[in-house]
């Protein structure tokens, strides 16, 4: 049985019960009194004497304040709760009443008057259950599919004590799925790629490897040395989630194989296929947020094929008509700037290209969404430069566009507005031989091939006519 720091020794002194009382207090995550003394009281039958004692942990050093809860410190909690996990009957009374008081469906007139957020965010659930049964673990991964909180980040702290603790297999594929989304949604790429492969290779026919197996997916997609592995990720996420019949799922993953086959010229049709059933499956039901997304990226597909325009442009309108419906702001920006760069196409419709680029940009500056302004600006300054009368206006649009992917950071988008700019109809050969060896040298730090062969060429026909 490991021993219990010192620093506990001057609190126990005389105390009859103390000790079990705070391996009782330790199996909670945070504590508030009413649930100290339901616990003391439950675990242990102290009834009178409940109050004094938590009264005197307030003063003791090794209790942390939080707003209305409180917890012992980490070091101490840890070495409490490594003990309690060895007293099994007091461990699973401890535990089993904290399972209870987590169940959203609990209504007994003898709950605590108020309860530790943790009990009533789906954490203490997952917690408390692992204690009790193998079957807790799964707990964690419901609270991996939820968006990022305190409380997701706490389920992992969690769980990685329960792995310490010899509760949960070191390679349960809860607790690496829980762990990868976290660090997925808090952007930390790398680290999250590297979990989330681990789970997307596993053979399992499970929600988390398919979920796992879509994200790898798409951020294998991204690159063209990795897009083969990608697509094979993505169709593996589609075999385990139809055989689930996950429908909402197998929707998404049916639109990202969709949107990464049309990147090749000879697969478009494939491409549209898998976008038309994962538009069906949005329609049957009933998610006009999915639907919407679906329309725009085929939208974006079929106005790609000479002869379908009109029919692209009609997806397109389907698509903004939702999301205006849905009163969704950057949905509508977006369908907005690609519906303006289609209509631009077209010479006698740049009047309506414009108005519908300056109302995406209104929005998106609405939003303080700097880059997706900057991707507008850029479209604008494209559009607007198209007449030899506007260059200075248009200068001025893509100046803007390339200092805020400055400011962020973004060498890609200021390798393509320095292209554009360079190509502006009139533009002084120095000062466009200037911008295309800017561009070309950011192409370059990135390794992008492309673009480099792009900027070269610019260049050797501005040398010719010279």
């Amino acid at each position: 049985m490991p021993a219990l720091p010192k620093e506990l020794a001057p609190f126990l002194a005389g105390r009859e019960d103390a000790e079990r009382g705070l391996l009782a207090l330790a199996g909670a995550e945070s504590l508030t009194d009413p649930l100290a003394c339901d616990l003391l009281q439950v675990a242990l039958g102290m009834n009178g004497e409940r109050e004094d004692l938590v009264a005197s942990l307030h003063l003791c050093d090794f209790v942390v304040e939080r707003n209305s809860e409180w917890h012992l410190a980490p070091r101490i909690r840890e070495a409490l709760v490594e003990q309690l996990t060895t007293e099994h009957e007091l461990s699973e009374r401890v535990h089993r009443r904290l399972l209870e008081l987590s169940e959203p469906e609990t209504a007994s007139a003898d709950l605590p008057d108020e309860l530790p957020r943790y009990l009533q965010a789906g954490v203490g659930r997952a917690y408390h259950a692992t204690f009790l049964s193998d079957e807790g673990v799964h707990q964690y991964s419901r609270l991996a599919d939820q968006p990022l909180s305190g409380q997701q980040w706490l389920a992992g702290e969690l769980a990685t004590e329960q792995v310490r603790l010899g509760l949960i297999p070191e390679n349960a594929l809860e607790v690496m799925f829980l762990q990868g989304m976290i660090l997925y949604r808090e952007r930390r790429w790398r680290e999250a790629e590297r979990v989330l492969r681990k789970v997307a290779n596993r053979s399992e026919r499970s929600h988390e490897v398919a979920v796992a197996a879509h994200l790898v997916g798409r951020m294998d997609g991204r690159r063209p040395s990795r897009r083969k592995s990608g697509e094979s990720f993505l169709w593996k996420s589609l075999k385990i989630l139809r055989s689930l019949s996950d429908s909402f799922g197998t929707a998404q993953v049916l639109h990202t194989l969709g949107r990464q086959i049309g990147r090749d010229r000879g697969r478009r049709p494939e491409a549209e296929k898998l976008l038309r059933e994962s538009l069906e499956i949005e329609q049957t039901m009933d998610n006009p947020y999915g639907a919407a997304q679906v329309l725009h990226t085929l939208g974006q597909l079929v106005g790609r094929e000479r002869g379908r325009r009109a029919e692209a442009e009609e997806l397109l309108r389907g698509s903004l008509e939702i999301e205006q419906a849905m009163d969704s702001p950057f949905g509508t920006a977006q369908v907005l700037h690609t519906l303006g760069q289609m209509v631009g196409r077209d010479r006698g419709r740049r009047a309506e290209a414009e108005k519908l680029l300056r109302e995406s940009l209104e929005i998106l500056r609405a939003l303080n969404d700097s880059f997706g302004a900057a991707q507008v600006l850029h479209t604008l300054g494209q559009l607007v430069g198209r007449d030899r009368g506007r260059r200075a206006e248009a200068e001025e649009l893509l100046r803007e566009s390339l200092e805020i992917g400055r400011d962020l950071g973004r060498r890609s988008h200021q390798a393509q507005v320095l292209y554009t700019t360079s190509q502006l109809a009139g533009m002084p050969p120095k000062k466009a031989e200037a911008l295309l060896q800017e561009s070309l040298e950011l192409d370059r730090q990135r390794k992008n091939r492309h673009g480099e062969q792009l900027v070269e060429r610019a260049l050797q026909r501005l040398r010719k006519t010279r």
